[in-house]
């Protein structure tokens, strides 16, 4: 596991977890070279860390990367210290921190992500002495799923719409809005086209992610890949088998 090690003076902190509203330029980051950052190993979402040993006065580090939208859970366990932990991106904005209290070793902090990217957690001990630290990292996005029950087909948010719609997760449709708003000011001026988009929304499972699929390219029926056909429309089963899978056909009035 990487190390970073270095000196620093001793911060006055807050007790308890904060979302940085903006992202000042945070000091442990400027501490880090480019190419060490390229070092830093890495934690998917859904995973623990191998134990990880911090020196006096160090910090140690843990990249991964997260959509625009994802919200992520950072905690940071130790048995022998109190954990303080940072969330940073990649251009040394403290997205938020989390100071253990008088409860609890842990640091634990939430924070949503705004844009595509690689972002970091720097952790340390509150007294910057010896501590060893595991980080669990759990993040759901805007675009999960695992089933099609977990998607809706929304109207895309864009500052001129057309009429297209994107697919996101069902309990997600608040944050893509307030993700996606028109951030032009003045607002553009936009023209009347609008497009009478048809496709709905289904789970790819390959990936895990909502996507817009156009109905005469949904395959339905089946065992290994099922999807429902939308209203009007009735599964036509092709091809030999147990597992017949079939295309959607539009029920004649």
């Amino acid at each position: 596991m990487n190390r970073f090690m270095s000196t620093m003076f001793a911060m006055v902190m807050v007790a308890g977890c904060q979302t940085q509203e903006t992202t000042p330029a945070h000091e442990t980051f400027t501490l880090v070279s480019a190419d060490a950052r390229s070092n830093i190993d890495k934690i998917e979402y859904g995973t623990t860390s191998e134990p990880i040993r911090v020196g006096a006065f160090s910090y140690s580090w843990l990249q991964f990367d997260a959509k625009a939208g994802d919200n992520v859970d950072v905690l940071v366990h130790t048995t022998n210290g109190r954990a303080v932990a940072f969330l940073i991106d990649a251009d040394g904005g403290n997205i938020g921190n989390c100071d253990s209290d008088g409860r609890s070793r842990d640091a634990h902090l939430t924070a949503p992500i705004a844009a595509d990217g690689t972002y970091y957690i720097a952790f340390r001990d509150r007294s910057y002495n010896r501590a060893t630290f595991t980080v669990t990292l759990k993040g759901h996005g805007l675009y999960d799923c695992t089933s099609d029950r977990d998607c809706v087909a929304v109207q895309r948010v864009e500052c001129c719409p057309h009429g297209y719609k994107d697919a996101v997760n069902a309990n997600e449709t608040e944050a893509y809005k307030e993700t996606r708003a028109c951030a032009q000011n003045p607002r553009p001026f936009c023209t009347l086209n609008w497009i009478d988009d048809t496709r709905v929304a289904q789970c790819d499972r390959a990936v895990n992610k909502c996507v817009m699929v156009e109905i005469e390219k949904i395959v339905c029926g089946g065992f290994a890949n099922f999807h429902n056909c939308p209203e009007g429309y009735l599964c036509q089963s092709e091809g030999p088998g147990a597992d017949r899978f079939g295309k959607c056909v539009a029920v004649s009035n």
